[in-house]
């Protein structure tokens, strides 16, 4: 009893594995083109329900989660298609954490600098 159970958990997650990959525009673009070198590092991200700027290794952990995900419904297209993202965007999951640092304050700042000369109010 347990292993129709179990047996069909796994076909469901599958399916809802899948649904997501077809939903995914970053996958898409890859059927389409046939390779990911016109995917954003933005796109990438949000296809990992993370933001551009997260810590490589925050990164990191969400792709290695959507392989093992990919890895449950055995298709090959979603497998290759994550390889390729993969080597497109290492630099995303393997920049130093001082880097990472470096650019979210350029980033604030620059937002800042906007803020004042809209006129923002410092005490605000």
């Amino acid at each position: 009893m347990k292993t129709a159970t179990y047996k069909q958990n796994s076909n469901w997650t599958a399916k809802r594995i899948v649904q997501r990959f077809e939903r995914e525009r970053c996958y898409q673009r890859y059927l389409q083109e046939g390779s990911v070198k016109n995917i954003s590092q933005y796109d990438f991200t949000d296809m990992l329900l993370c933001r551009p700027d997260a810590y490589p290794e925050t990164i990191r952990k969400k792709f290695d989660q959507l392989r093992t995900q990919a890895e449950i419904t055995q298709e090959k297209d979603y497998l290759k298609f994550l390889d390729a993202c993969k080597e497109a965007f290492k630099d995303l999951m393997t920049r130093r954490k001082e880097d990472t640092d470096k650019r979210r304050n350029y980033q604030l700042n620059q937002l800042l600098k906007g803020f004042y000369k809209a006129g923002g109010d410092a005490q605000a």
